[in-house]
Parts: structure tokens; C-alpha cells; sequence
């Protein structure tokens, strides 16, 4: 199942401890404030500072099918998910480069050797595989099929190979989420009322009250502002290809941009918040010049932004690791 997928699955949540002030509590907060919930729980500390690396396979399937607990009732079930731990190893060995496209995987018996499974969970393992794309299933076993011929939810795979997502690709899926953005804010000056563009004109001030304060360290709301905006201009666009797209997009980076929360800081707010301005006149006005101009200086500005905190935070891994 896709993240985009999972979060709309989601059932309630129990009361947890969050950076959020104000943060509601005893709700399905992935329904409702899916982007907020991913942050405030912190979704990239699930997987072990080792999520991208090699590690000891033989054993580790039978490991994650131990019981874990449901989040909709607190009752511990037995859910067995061997083929899940196989997939997501053939999966970093495909998108790393040790399998190739066109190259066969090993069969049935040898991956059921090597990572002690029953070969049902490696046939279910490979049909993981198979809808993820990277793989093609033919007579005599399975090839590794080109990246660029995968499906969509491949974009987070490749973003969760190593502890920080690889630069260029988060710049990428920035770049089609800001054309989403632009595209779907184009459509709302046209068909939203105006109490729908008020609305759209509020979270935009909210925003840039967030991104004053941010520079003094109070962060998080300055994030959740943002997705905030997009997700209400998305709703008032009534474009539901353009929705899809861009929450598959964004749930997909926010899970592994979550950590960064401590990087992330607008280099120069005070001109950010000149631009924010900008757009609150742009929408007021239904400017479609204006708001094209307006969006585009924000894409740059957000780009640079994100780039930053990566970089931080990369330059911080290795006295992290010394300080262990």
C-alpha cells in the first residue's frame, strides 16, 4: 500500500505528546491533518538510523512479523509481514544499482535460503515487487525492470535509500509540486468564491506570520502553514488529478523531510514575507500575471530553503554518529 494510501486508512489515533501547541488530540489526525500528523510523529524514526544500509538479512524477515500493536485500539495482533521485510531488501539491492535492469533475481529457493522464509512469503515478496514496477515476472522467474518504468510510489523508495533523501530528487519532486501549486492556485482565482479566496488570502497570512516567527525557532508551524495552503487551494481548484498527484507527493517527501525540522529556516524571512504579500494581492485581485510572478519567486525561495537544510543537516551527521 502506497503512504498516500495508508494515510487515508488510518484509524484513530491514541493521545500523544507533540511539538504542536494547540494540536488537537483523540482524532484521526491522518485523515484530518494528514501532513500535520506526519510531522509531529516523526515517521522517519520508524525505520532505525540504518533504513538505506546494508544490514543482516538471513533472520530479519521472521524478526518483522512479530506482533505489533493497532493504532485504532491498542490490541496487539499477530501481523505476520515476512514478504514486507524481503521486499524492501530486494528493493534497496534494485534501486541501488546490485540488481540491473534486465538482470534476473534469484529464485524462489535461493531468497527463501537466504533470508529463512517459507517461499510464500518470497512470492509474495516478489508480487510486491511486480506493482511497485521494478521487476517484470515471465516464465523461469523475474527481471529487474527499469527504474523510469515503475510506478509512482517508487519516489519514495528512492527518497528512504539512504539517511537524508539524495538532494537532486527532492529538488525534482519540489519543482512538479510547485507546478501543481501554481496550476491549481490559477484555477482558484477563476472559479473560487470569495469566500473561498479569503480563506486561501487567510492561511496565506498565517504563513507569513509563521515564517517571522520561525526565526525564532518556533519552526513546526511554519511547515504545517505551508502544506496547509496547498491543501486548501488544492480543495478549491476542484481539480482532482491535480489533488491526487500532489498529496501522493507530498506525503511521500514529508515523510523524509519530517527530521528536518531543526535545519529548516527561511534564509532571509523578512523578503519571504514580502513575496507572501505579494501573493495575498495577487489572489485578492485575481491576477493571473501577478500570481504566476508571485509563486514563481516562492518556488526559488523554497527550493533554496530545502536545499539548506539538507545541507545542515548532513553536515550534523557526522557528529552525530561521534557523539554515539
Amino acid at each position: 500500500m502506497s503512504p498516500a494510501a495508508g494515510a487515508e486508512g488510518a484509524a484513530t489515533l491514541p493521545a500523544t505528546a507533540s511539538p504542536m501547541r494547540g494540536a488537537v488530540r483523540n482524532v484521526d489526525m491522518r485523515n484530518r491533518f494528514p501532513l500535520r500528523w506526519y510531522y509531529q510523529n516523526g515517521l522517519t524514526k520508524l525505520d532505525g538510523p540504518n533504513r538505506g544500509g546494508p544490514g543482516p538479512e538471513r533472520g530479519a524477515a521472521r524478526a518483522s512479523g512479530e506482533a505489533r500493536t493497532s493504532a485504532s485500539n491498542g490490541i496487539r495482533k499477530a501481523m505476520p509481514a515476512h514478504h514486507e521485510a524481503i521486499a524492501n531488501s530486494l528493493t534497496r539491492d534494485i534501486l541501488s544499482g546490485r540488481y540491473r535492469a534486465g538482470d534476473r533475481l534469484p529464485s524462489e529457493r535461493e531468497l527463501a535460503s537466504r533470508f529463512d522464509v517459507h517461499r510464500g512469503a518470497v512470492r509474495e515478496a516478489v508480487k510486491s515487487l511486480q506493482q511497485l514496477g521494478i521487476v517484470d515476472v515471465q516464465p523461469g522467474g523475474a527481471r529487474v525492470a527499469s527504474v523510469e518504468e515503475a510506478s509512482f510510489d517508487v519516489i519514495g523508495k528512492l527518497l528512504e535509500m539512504n539517511d537524508l533523501p539524495d538532494p537532486n530528487l527532492v529538488g525534482q519532486v519540489l519543482q512538479v509540486l510547485n507546478a501543481l501549486f501554481k496550476l491549481a492556485a490559477e484555477t482558484a482565482i477563476e472559479h473560487a468564491t470569495d469566500a473561498e479566496l479569503d480563506n486561501i488570502v487567510r492561511r496565506v497570512g498565517r504563513l507569513r506570520h509563521a515564517v517571522l516567527e520561525a526565526s525564532q525557532g518556533r519552526r513546526e508551524e511554519d511547515i504545517v502553514a505551508r502544506f496547509e495552503l496547498m491543501r486548501a487551494v488544492m480543495e478549491v481548484s476542484g481539480n482532482l488529478a491535480t489533488r491526487i498527484v500532489a498529496r501522493g507527493l507530498v506525503v511521500q517527501i514529508a515523510r523524509r523531510l519530517g527530521g528536518l525540522v531543526a535545519s529548516y529556516q527561511t534564509q532571509d524571512p523578512d523578503a519571504y514575507a514580502n513575496l507572501l504579500s505579494g501573493l495575498e494581492d495577487a489572489l485578492r485581485q485575481r491576477c493571473r500575471e501577478a500570481l504566476r510572478k508571485s509563486m514563481d519567486a516562492l518556488s526559488v525561495a523554497n527550493q533554496d530553503t530545502i536545499q539548506r537544510a539538507l545541507a545542515l543537516a548532513a553536515q550534523a551527521q557526522p557528529q552525530e554518529a561521534a557523539a554515539r
